[in-house]
């Protein structure tokens, strides 16, 4: 606390660095995201800045905390945003404002990356807990069940407490969240598609989560440098319509992944009237040279 200030937010292990890291704001200063980190809980690291807010947040924004939660291969920051007020109107400047959650993410559990700057948990209706500070601080994850976020929230804005007044101010509240659910794409109208990066694709078949329940999907599978490979274009692939967090695509004549185990490909989604949230499977996404490098090896 005496360098990193209130609150420190949350502690999870890394297991690529191997240690426990934290996250924090650092004192004196506005509110920012700082880590820092034990192997041994006696010996910390000094605090490093991790996040803060820029340009593309609200006016005077200042980022209160982040919960850092492990998922996968990728590790999820809850990211509180303290969208406060430009008017200086009490004693003390920053004072009062709402406080939503967007998300921030990272690879190796250190350097975190913003996404879309809107609310992935928004404030509630004026009245209803969580209008003026939602905090989610929790995430329980059980397989492919649905993804359960509880958050601290208030009906009122920062440091705005009313005493004295009739009822409950706050209360603890559960969202819950399709499993893979924090980002989709989703076409704007008609056929969208997409293409993924080389993939070096080492065994096993394709999962997918989509929801095409009045649409459909399909897949395609082609070289590096884009050409369908025969028999796995999108018109020998069986379409898909429903609603599947783990769709195996395959095409006619018995046609899997499973058959391109070792060698690099691209994917091609093809969605109409719906939304892709996840690919999965037993591959390795490479850059280009890589690609080209395994691909002059034999692979």
């Amino acid at each position: 606390h005496k360098t990193v200030g209130d609150p420190i937010t949350t502690a999870f292990w890394n297991p690529y660095r191997e240690s426990y890291v934290f996250t924090g704001r650092p004192t004196h200063n506005d509110r920012r995201i700082a880590v820092f980190e034990t192997k041994d809980w006696e010996h910390f690291s000094s605090p490093e800045l991790a996040l803060q807010a820029d340009a593309l947040d609200t006016p005077c924004a200042e980022i209160y905390g982040m919960p850092v939660f492990q998922y996968h291969q990728l590790f999820i920051g809850l990211l509180w945003i303290y969208h406060v007020s430009p008017v200086v109107n009490a004693e003390f400047k920053y004072l009062h404002g709402k406080v939503d959650c967007q998300l921030a993410y990272s690879y190796n559990g250190w350097h975190f990356q913003r996404a879309l700057r809107e609310p992935f948990i928004p404030n509630a209706k004026p009245g209803d807990y969580g209008a003026g500070c939602i905090y989610p601080s929790s995430m329980i994850t059980n397989g492919t069940e649905p993804i359960r976020i509880y958050s601290s929230a208030s009906k009122g804005e920062h440091a705005s407490i009313k005493r004295g007044a009739q009822g409950n101010q706050s209360a603890i509240l559960l969202h819950q969240l399709r499993y893979d659910g924090f980002v989709f794409l989703e076409p704007q109208g008609g056929v969208g598609e997409l293409t993924t990066r080389p993939l070096h694709w080492q065994a096993g078949e394709l999962s997918v989560n989509v929801c095409v329940p009045h649409g459909e999907a399909r897949v395609q599978v082609t070289d590096l440098y884009g050409q369908a490979i025969e028999g796995y274009e999108f018109d020998r692939c069986i379409p898909f319509a429903g609603d599947n967090l783990a769709w195996q695509p395959h095409w006619q004549a018995g046609r899997t992944l499973t058959q391109m185990s070792d060698r690099v490909v691209r994917l091609e989604v093809r969605l109409t009237n719906g939304r892709l949230y996840s690919m999965s499977g037993e591959f390795e996404v490479k850059m280009r040279y890589e690609a080209v490098q395994l691909e002059r090896r034999g692979r």
